[in-house]
């Protein structure tokens, strides 16, 4: 069983092609959410930009967009994110006596294994706070199998 510090995960994007989840209110009065379809970075960033959200920002991560080259041209990737310095940390909880399910069998694993995964994606369950206009991780949400 992976102890407490083998259970950290760094959550940090360097892609726009890296999936995430997005946590939506159920409806405008309601404090209860539900996850969106996983998606892509850049699904989401252009997605934003029709609904007239302009210029958000990662939490601890610098967005550009739209990445040009130098001919002052789009290139093939659209946005560019990267991590700061500081990354963002995330600690899962160990299951104990063996008794896994689907829903958590990371508890098996170490945040070191599950990195080097080449079976599994980590895809990241995240929130915008329309008021700051910035995008922030809350937790793992899935590990989703490649394909």
């Amino acid at each position: 069983m992976p102890d407490e510090v083998s259970r950290v995960m760094t959550c940090q994007w360097t892609s726009e092609n890296q999936s995430v989840v997005l946590e939506v209110p159920d409806d405008e009065n309601s404090k209860s959410t539900s996850d969106s379809e996983r998606c892509t970075w850049a699904e989401l960033l252009a997605e934003m930009e029709e609904n007239k959200v302009t210029d958000p920002t990662i939490n601890l991560h610098e967005l550009h967009a739209p990445v040009m080259d130098d001919a002052g041209q789009t290139g093939s990737q659209r946005y560019l994110i990267k991590p700061k310095a500081t990354p963002i940390y995330f600690q899962y909880s160990a299951v104990a006596g063996g008794n896994y399910k689907y829903t958590n069998i990371a508890s098996a694993f170490t945040g070191e294994e599950l990195d080097a995964s080449r079976l599994l994606v980590k895809v990241w369950r995240i929130m915008y706070d329309k008021p700051s206009n910035e995008i922030s991780p809350r937790r793992l949400s899935t590990l989703a199998g490649v394909g």
